[in-house]
């Protein structure tokens, strides 16, 4: 089976595509980008907007390559 998992952090987005066959996971491709999501959180408590441009940029990046993993129908 393939998988990809998605892992969004308040500094970084990370991708892991892997193939798991009897329980052993073997990892296809790993990416990680810096989106800097909490960019000023901390002093409006709200999420900068260029830093939501950022993210959706990165995971909009991350999609095609989702895509190729992910069995058909699994959407």
């Amino acid at each position: 089976m393939k998988v990809a998992i998605v892992d969004l952090g308040t500094n970084t987005c990370r991708l892991f595509l892997a193939d798991v066959t009897n329980g052993r996971v073997a990892q296809a491709e790993r990416l990680t980008t810096v989106v800097r999501l909490g960019q000023s959180v901390d002093k409006t408590g709200e999420l900068h907007e260029d830093a939501v441009a950022r993210t959706h940029a990165c995971i909009s990046g991350y999609a095609p390559r989702i895509e190729a993993t992910a069995p058909r129908g699994a959407f």
